[in-house]
């Protein structure tokens, strides 16, 4: 095995002030490629794993070993499976796992490797091997996996089987892998009509977790009912026990999320979600990011909207939650121009545990025009890396992996306080205005002991803050130094409507 070492020239984004920020790319590259996902390695890099693709249209995978500077390892290898890598894993030995599909999606493979990128087994499984009771079983690309307490790897994802002439939607499928990739067990789900798993219909699993409240796991899914986001529950057999829609509050016949992820539990049985909404018809704002705080029962106790015509999807959606710690966390997401207009560009926004939106970028250049990220991952000095691609169809003749790099500071963290002033020097609006620094605003006639919450958005309607206003006090103090100049528009509400609203202007 022969190791190349691949140091590229960082180039630095038009937008981008700070010299550790940084994009590069596999342009470069004979085959098409992309990154699906990634995981910390034991040294602060990142491991990385995807897929080049060939003239033929066959896979062979892709590992990479990214240094926080932006250059990085790839090792060459000979002979390698046609498999597809889309989940990667760091396991109790300090090994990886890393799981995959062939490209005519009949084969799973499972492929382990060192800190060194040095392959330690390779496992390939064909149709005969996993799909029992159909001679026609296609695996779907999103799989995801899980460090079990024991060390073995869980891997959840869905699979469509063929009975005669018509097709079946995909269904879950479920396998345990020891250190090596050697299945332990496996199961595929062929519920029937009256059974209640049979509700997951048209399946695709978003996140497998531990199960907060049982021995077994939770999955962050898709495809309740044919058509929303749910949490679904399965023991550690691989049993269904139970599943639940995720209810959008406010209009109680919709789902809240169409596709969602977490990453953070708030206590034992509250987490934070992060995704996108199902279509609002009552708003028409089509997809919009959505934060909210869920019980594990799939109530919904709080959400916010933190950004328009955006959504996390994605052929292959790995993860798009990284968490540093309660007050760092990063959503990865598309950005739309608007809802009409399909042109999209990679994006991250900042929030913390108590769903503040802190800042957010979007990633407008030409050259990464329907570029999708496949996971974003926290970094040692309190940033974040993206991974992903572009796309053949919309970006070019082929596709090729594409990696950012951004700090804390990129976001331009909005701070606020609220502080208690002298009656008279209050005003009725927000002062001073135009404002370079601190804009002041009266909110003295806020309800007492309500949550109360200002948004802040520019002339395209995109959020710039959304904070919960916390403190005693009637002055309301905002740092938009950090802001363009133009004009913006701030509203403060509660959650059951709008307070007042108003608009300043930024020199």
């Amino acid at each position: 095995m022969k190791h190349r070492l691949l140091i590229l020239i960082i180039w630095v984004l038009p937008f981008i002030g700070s010299a550790q920020q940084w994009v590069v790319d596999l342009n470069d590259h004979e085959d098409s490629s992309l990154i699906f996902d990634g995981v910390s390695s034991a040294d602060g890099d990142v491991m990385a794993v995807g897929y080049f693709k060939n003239l033929d249209n066959t896979y062979y995978p892709l590992f990479m070993k990214i240094h926080n500077d932006g250059s990085y390892e790839e090792p060459s290898y000979n002979n390698l499976p046609d498999i597809a890598l889309y989940t990667v894993i760091k396991l109790n030995n300090g090994n990886y796992l890393s799981s995959g599909i062939s490209s005519d999606q009949l084969k799973l493979g499972v492929i382990v490797f060192n800190n060194d990128l040095d392959i330690i087994s390779t496992k390939i499984y064909d149709a005969d091997t996993i799909v029992t009771g159909s001679e026609d079983g296609l695996l779907r690309t999103e799989a995801h996996v899980l460090l079990d307490d024991d060390g073995t790897v869980v891997m959840c994802g869905a699979y469509q089987y063929r009975i005669d002439t018509y097709t079946v939607p995909f269904r879950p499928f479920f396998y345990r892998f020891d250190e090596m990739g050697n299945i332990l067990d496996c199961r595929y789900a062929y519920p029937q009509q009256n059974e209640p798993e049979y509700k997951l219909k048209t399946f695709k699993c978003l996140q497998i977790k531990k199960s907060p409240i049982s021995e077994g796991y939770l999955l962050i899914c898709y495809g309740r009912n044919g058509s929303c986001s749910a949490f679904a529950y399965y023991d550690k057999e691989f049993n269904y026990v139970s599943d639940r829609t995720i209810m959008n509050p406010n209009i109680g016949y919709m789902a809240l999320f169409h596709e969602c992820y977490s990453d953070y539990m708030l206590s034992d049985d509250r987490m934070l979600v992060y995704g996108y909404n199902t279509h609002d018809y009552l708003k028409k704002n089509g997809l919009d990011l959505l934060l909210a705080d869920v019980s594990v029962d799939g109530t919904v106790n709080s959400f916010i909207d933190i950004y328009h015509t955006a959504d996390t999807s994605h052929k292959e959606t790995g993860n798009c939650m990284a968490v540093v710690n309660d007050t760092t966390i990063y959503g990865s997401f598309y950005s739309y121009l608007s809802w009409k207009n399909p042109e999209v560009w990679p994006g991250a926004c900042l929030f913390n545990k108590n769903m503040e939106l802190l800042g957010l970028i979007s990633l407008p250049l030409e050259q990464y025009y329907w570029c999708g990220t496949s996971a974003i991952l926290p970094t040692e000095d309190g940033g974040c890396i993206m991974l992903g691609g572009n796309y053949p169809s919309f970006g070019g003749n082929r596709s090729f992996g594409v990696m950012f790099k951004l700090l804390r500071e990129d976001f331009n963290p909005i701070p606020c306080s609220v502080s208690e002033v002298p009656k008279e020097q209050l005003k009725t609006v927000a002062f001073p205005n135009p404002t370079r620094g601190d804009l002041n605003i009266d909110i003295s006639d806020l309800p007492q002991n309500t949550e109360n919450r200002i948004n802040i958005t520019d002339m395209q309607g995109i959020t710039k803050m959304s904070r919960i206003i916390q403190g005693a006090g009637n002055q309301l103090t905002i740092d938009v130094s950090a802001l363009e100049q133009g004009v913006y528009f701030y509203s403060v509400y509660n959650k059951e409507n709008e307070i007042f609203n108003g608009k300043f202007i930024k020199n």
